[in-house]
């Protein structure tokens, strides 16, 4: 099977890097759980072993009006593809390649909040010439969805 690059920290990569969020403190977690965690991801999200299970249950496209901070609004919506899965709902925008998953929606939404707002403060004051082909096009899409709040 070709090596699929893994989502981490809702940008897709190639390094062996995963992050696991969990209510627990990732110390606290044993190496079995650890594994499990991650047999979990890979069946889940269908990287081709498991049992079946791997379409989710529910899906749905919800647009986005802020990214819950008072440091930026948006200009306009973003659409947000949630898919619900047995113990997990994934929120994406696969434009930014972008991802996260919680155990519900409304912490999903607010995680691919977050990786918006951490992506666009990545990329807002790196100059083009020291960006790849996409992160330039992330950069170019968030520079028209995004504006800086006014204060009040």
């Amino acid at each position: 099977m070709p090596f699929t690059p893994l989502s981490v920290g809702g940008r897709r990569t190639s390094q062996p890097v995963i992050s696991v969020k969990s209510s627990t403190a990732l110390d606290d977690l044993t190496d079995k759980r650890i594994q499990s965690v991650l047999v979990r991801f890979f069946v889940v999200h269908g990287l081709g072993f498991g049992t079946g299970g791997t379409e989710p249950a529910f899906v749905r496209s919800v647009p986005i009006h802020d990214l819950n901070t008072d440091a930026l609004d948006l200009a306009e919506p973003i659409q947000v593809e949630i898919e619900h899965y047995a113990e997990e709902v994934v929120s994406k925008v696969p434009e930014l390649d972008l991802w996260a998953s919680e155990p519900t929606e409304s912490e999903a939404l607010l995680s691919i909040k977050k990786a918006i707002s951490d992506l666009w403060q990545e990329l807002r004051d790196e100059p083009e010439s020291k960006l790849g082909a996409l992160p330039r096009m992330w950069k170019r899409i968030l520079g028209k969805k995004i504006k800086a709040s006014v204060a009040a």
